[in-house]
């Protein structure tokens, strides 16, 4: 199996920094709205989030947020250190399997840019050396004692859609609509019964068609398509819940950062792509990749594509708007990795359709240009999610899986369905090599790979 070399890492990037010595730790787990995915998790009262549209099932819901997303997010981690929580077994103590996952994940990166991950039961186990920061990729109330690189309640307010419009950035038309409620207000259910009724009268009438966004959800699991009238009452049956939910989540400790509010949106024709980007503290901007996004009928994000060939072209195109993200992110003190969704108006001017301030799930991409294109001449790679293979035991491959490098799961869970993130590079074929799809059953140790038709 070869190893996979990264042009270069996030820990090689926070190091561009020189006058901030001080060493990262990362904690990369993404909070849920309302479930508490282990024993020493807390669900966030100030920090909070919408997952309307992510899934209900308890296990597949804290697999994919503590696990899946932090294996994906810190695969570019480099020589730094991950932060990473145990999962709690049915006897109630740890189950042992997301570690082996993750050691699978990990072990195809040259030993020289591997991570290193320190498990922990419960927030109390956290322990920082000193002049350390920890680095998130969304701030939650059990972490925001920890210093950090960038303070959390700015951190919040960069992930925030209702802030991005208010921002300055060039945004398409956009509608506001807060809640008139105050946290005590919020308490009686008659009221917020007639609150939602307001917040929900201009999806009921407006003119088709447009977007509904929750102000802190991500991969698409709070962006309502509504294009006709049955997406309409779609959005609305699902949002008479989700925004009595949201005003709940109301409280003195964070009305002043406005988390119940609904936008609605104009709907662009086309479709976006994802700039990866890193910050550094001075506020200069990196772009890394422009991706091309694979995004389903209703919003959800499926995967990412990219021309490695193209690269320099589009990062030259897209560097004003870059530039435009960076003055504002660097206003709020965000420095590390981030990435934005850009589309074009009708004017022709590049817009941003929403902004992730923290690792996005294209990154890895440009930092593979090396490993797909310049060793094995690949013109193209692709990172798909999620995907539902056969493994029977046993091998879970990271990018560099399969004798020549062309393929691998970059972050995985098993039990109950396995699903995870894989990259995948192409030749001059004109396919990608990938994991999953029609196949036969994978024999012992091997993972499903199937030859998929890929368009660019």
């Amino acid at each position: 199996m070869s190893s996979v070399h990264f042009d270069t890492t996030l820990g090689e990037l926070y190091g561009l920094d020189k006058q901030d010595p001080r060493g990262i730790y990362l904690f990369y787990m993404i909070p849920t709205a309302t479930l508490q995915m282990t024993q020493g998790i807390p669900i966030s009262k100030k920090y909070v989030y919408q997952d309307t549209l992510s899934p209900k099932n308890f296990e597949i819901q804290a697999r994919i947020f503590t696990q899946i997303a932090p294996q994906l997010f810190g695969f570019i981690a480099g020589n730094l250190n991950i932060i990473m929580f145990d999962l709690d077994a049915p006897d109630g103590g740890i189950d042992p399997q997301p570690r082996k996952d993750t050691q699978d994940v990990l072990s195809c990166i040259a030993e020289s840019q591997r991570p290193l991950v320190t498990y922990v039961r419960s927030v109390e186990d956290i322990i920082l050396p000193p002049d350390t920061l920890l680095a998130v990729a969304n701030p939650m109330d059990c972490l925001e004692h920890f210093p950090s690189t960038v303070p959390f309640e700015n951190h919040y307010r960069a992930l925030s859609k209702r802030d991005l419009v208010g921002s300055g950035l060039p945004t398409p038309e956009s509608i506001i609509v807060e809640t008139r409620l105050s946290p005590m207000k919020v308490r009686d259910p008659q009221t917020r019964i007639e609150e939602v009724n307001r917040m929900l009268e201009v999806i009921k009438y407006r003119s088709m068609p447009f977007v509904v966004k929750l102000p802190q959800a991500c991969s698409g699991q709070g962006v309502f398509l509504v294009r006709n009238e049955e997406e309409r009452s779609s959005a609305l049956s699902v949002l008479e819940t989700g925004v009595d939910t949201m005003l709940q989540q109301l409280s003195p400790s964070n009305e002043h950062l406005h988390p119940s509010s609904l936008i609605v949106q104009e709907m662009l024709s086309g479709s976006a792509v994802a700039i990866a980007l890193f910050l550094s503290r001075e506020g200069e901007v990196y772009i890394t990749s422009v991706c091309d996004q694979f995004v389903d009928a209703q919003g959800n994000w499926g995967g990412g594509h990219i021309d490695y060939a193209a690269q320099e072209r589009l990062i030259e195109e897209y560097r004003a708007i870059a530039k435009k993200i960076g003055d504002y992110m660097h206003t709020l003190a965000y420095y590390g990795p981030l990435g934005a969704d850009i589309m074009v108006d009708a004017k022709g001017n590049h817009v941003v359709i929403d902004l992730n301030a923290r690792v996005t799930g294209s990154h890895a991409l440009g930092f593979l240009k090396g490993h797909f294109n310049r060793e094995r001449g690949f013109s193209d790679a692709a990172i798909l999610f999620p995907l539902v293979g056969g493994v029977q035991r046993k091998v879970c491959w990271g990018v560099g899986g399969g004798e020549d490098g062309r393929c691998g799961v970059v972050s995985w869970k098993r039990e109950g369905g396995e699903c995870g993130d894989g990259h995948f590079g192409r030749g001059e074929s004109g396919k990608v090599d990938g994991l999953g799809g029609e196949g036969k059953k994978a024999s012992d140790g091997e993972v499903l790979i199937a030859e998929t038709v890929f368009g660019c």
